[in-house]
């Protein structure tokens, strides 16, 4: 797209804020009030402005269908670099600089090999024995990601509290098995973590951790108050629209 085609689309993007004064644009685009007003005149005689440096119809259709355009473009440029950008990755063989390697997701991490094979292949761009960390470029075809499910574990809040053996019963037989990523909110859920698991567990921005991991195909879990559940309600429902395929599930103790 040319640049008088990109610099037309964005004072059309003013404009449809009302954002009409001349001043306002140049200022807004880092441009001389001169050269906004050549681009002004430039739109009116396609019709694109009417009185008053007002949008018409056909502007707000010029401006769609190039956005449209322009966001396509800037789609796809992107996934170039990112196939281009050097990607972290475990190495599953003794792996050479320059040697063709392939890729696929193991327990949310990235992993590249020569030997087992994918529909995912990359470049090796660092030595790395196996079991090491190397660098992966040049990306090409499909990685095989499969969200997971996350499970949030309500727990009683603490003044309803009568018997913490009890507690602790009940949520270890909620806990989907051992082999899962646990994050917990608040005081609370991090005691029963620590009385329950012999894993690591995440205990600092842990909503977020969760969905993540779940997002990588790694069976997550949530300990959490109900009281505390409420107040990260607004977090929560962001974090869901972020994460269209993670299915989440809430099991109340």
């Amino acid at each position: 797209m040319e640049d008088r085609s990109v610099t037309q689309l964005l004072i059309l993007s003013f404009l449809l804020e009302n954002k009409t004064s001349l001043k306002e644009i140049a200022q807004g685009m880092g441009m001389t009030r001169q050269a906004v007003s050549y681009h002004m005149r430039n739109l009116r005689r396609s019709g694109y402005t009417g009185d008053g440096n007002r949008i018409t119809p056909e502007g707000v259709e010029f401006l769609y269908a190039g956005l449209s355009g322009l966001r396509d473009h800037i789609s796809k440029t992107i996934g170039k670099l990112d196939n281009a950008q050097v990607w972290e990755a475990y190495a599953d063989d003794d792996l050479n600089q320059g040697a063709k390697v392939y890729l696929r997701m193991k327990d949310g991490m990235l992993h590249a090999s020569t030997s087992e094979k994918s529909d995912s292949r990359a470049v090796c761009m660092l030595d790395a024995g196996k079991g090491e960390i190397t660098g992966v470029s040049s990306i090409s075809g499909i990685i095989p990601l499969t969200p997971s499910q996350l499970t949030v574990i309500l727990l009683p809040d603490i003044e309803k509290i009568k018997n913490f053996q009890s507690l602790l019963r009940d949520t270890a037989r909620k806990m989907p098995g051992d082999q899962c990523y646990v994050c917990t909110v608040g005081e609370l859920a991090n005691y029963v973590a620590k009385s329950l698991l012999k894993q690591n567990f995440s205990s600092f921005g842990s909503m977020e951790s969760a969905f993540d991991a779940a997002q990588r195909g790694v069976r997550s879990v949530i300990l959490v108050t109900r009281r505390r559940f409420a107040y990260e309600s607004l977090r929560l429902e962001t974090l869901i629209s972020g994460h269209p395929d993670v299915k989440m599930s809430v099991v109340e103790i």
